[in-house]
């Protein structure tokens, strides 16, 4: 295969998935000779006899035999398929100093890409470059004419970083393991993906929300948004004892940025918030969604308020419980609220302002791919006291 002398669905695949780990594919390709008769056995032997094949299982791949395979393997689908429009394609990330700290790369065919590695180096995550790395090897895949991009991933990789960015499990495996699952996800490329700041094509809300209404207040208050395994609904009136649960647990990370995240925090605290929040859905003031995950089981909150009805956008909020955190969570529900603000509330921008030192927050803006504007000094008050705020906007793909 051009770029990575290697047909499709080689050996070769094999190796790339050890590739991290050189001792398991010594120790997977380690194993016997191969069985060969003397040569006086074969002369002897019935000439029928020796066209007959016999049949070796081995605990381990011997090297020498797997390469007469992958080598068999690729002269074969040479002739069947047209293998010389496959491309490779990566993007690399480095220091001044010429130092790797990230890379990713896989390959082309037809309208196909496929992404086969992904990495950052480890002290260099959490800093915005695979998000950057993918917006750059998406881009240049959709520039080459593809539409589809496809990869394999483990659930103890990043299947969280992508399904925020719109991929959907195509297949998912388990048996394996620690519960260890493996998945397939894919997703469709547009070229207005990659208009302005918005690398990824948000995922859309499901069939049952209703049609843009003329009126916001008109929206109904049964909608919910799911993608994958996360749900956005409105609160219901029995969602009061998990929302209290969850700030409860919650005072050392989301406590110090939300004010009302408190240790004063009582059950009567989120009795009131949920029936305010059914109030404020009716009015049109304020669409607060719980966000809970396959099981059903509350994880925290996003919405948007605070409306500018003159020039027609709104805030997006969002937080999640401590136990849950780093799940992919904030930003799997922020898309979707903002999809939800751009296709049902007509909304021509959404900002989210987060304390400039809340780096958590600003990851999830980030991962969004809203685009960041300025530090606006005394933006935001914290108990009393006027801090500065990062605001970052969202635009739909039409305005951008």
């Amino acid at each position: 295969m051009p770029g990575f002398a290697a047909p499709i669905g080689c050996i070769s695949g094999i190796l790339s998935s050890f590739a991290n780990d050189q001792a398991s594919v010594r120790r997977a390709f380690a194993g016997p000779p191969p069985r060969v008769l003397p040569s006086s056995t074969l002369a002897a032997m019935n000439p029928l006899d020796r066209d007959s094949p016999f049949y070796e299982t081995h605990d381990r791949v011997p090297v020498e035999l797997a390469r007469i395979v992958d080598e068999g393997l690729g002269r074969a689908n040479d002739g069947a398929a047209p293998l010389h429009g496959v491309e490779g394609l990566s993007c690399f990330a480095r220091l001044a100093s010429g130092a790797l700290v990230g890379g990713a790369v896989g390959r082309t065919w037809g309208e196909c890409c496929e992404l086969q590695q992904l990495w950052v180096r480890d002290d260099h995550r959490r800093r915005g470059i695979g998000s950057a790395l993918m917006a750059r090897f998406e881009a240049r895949a959709v520039a080459r004419g593809c539409r589809t991009l496809y990869l394999e991933t483990w659930s103890f990789q990043a299947p969280a970083f992508y399904r925020p960015r719109g991929h959907e499990v195509a297949l998912e495996t388990r048996g394996f393991p620690d519960d260890i699952a493996k998945y397939v996800l894919v997703r469709r490329l547009e070229p207005a993906a990659f208009r302005a700041t918005r690398s990824a094509e948000p995922p859309r809300a499901v069939a049952r929300m209703p049609a843009p209404p003329d009126t916001r207040s008109a929206i109904d208050p049964a909608v919910e948004l799911r993608f994958g395994d996360v749900l956005l609904r409105p609160y219901r009136d029995g969602d009061a004892a998990q929302l209290y649960a969850a700030v409860r647990e919650s005072l050392p990370t989301v406590g110090r940025w939300m004010t009302w995240c408190r240790e004063g925090y009582a059950q009567g605290d989120a009795v009131a918030w949920v029936e305010r929040c059914a109030t404020a859905w009716q009015s049109g003031e304020e669409y607060a969604f719980g966000i809970f995950d396959a099981r059903g089981d509350y994880v925290g909150a996003t919405g948007l308020n605070h409306f500018n009805r003159v020039h027609n956008f709104a805030n997006l909020g969002y937080w999640v419980r401590q136990s849950r955190q780093r799940e992919g969570f904030a930003a799997t529900a922020a898309r979707l609220s903002a999809d939800f603000g751009f296709a049902a509330l007509r909304l021509t921008r959404i900002e989210i302002v987060a304390a400039a030192e809340n780096r958590p927050s600003r990851r999830v803006a980030e991962k969004l791919g809203a685009q960041f504007e300025c530090v606006a000094r005394n933006r935001l008050l914290l108990r009393g006291v006027p801090i500065a705020g990062a605001v970052y906007s969202v635009v739909p793909d039409a305005a951008a």
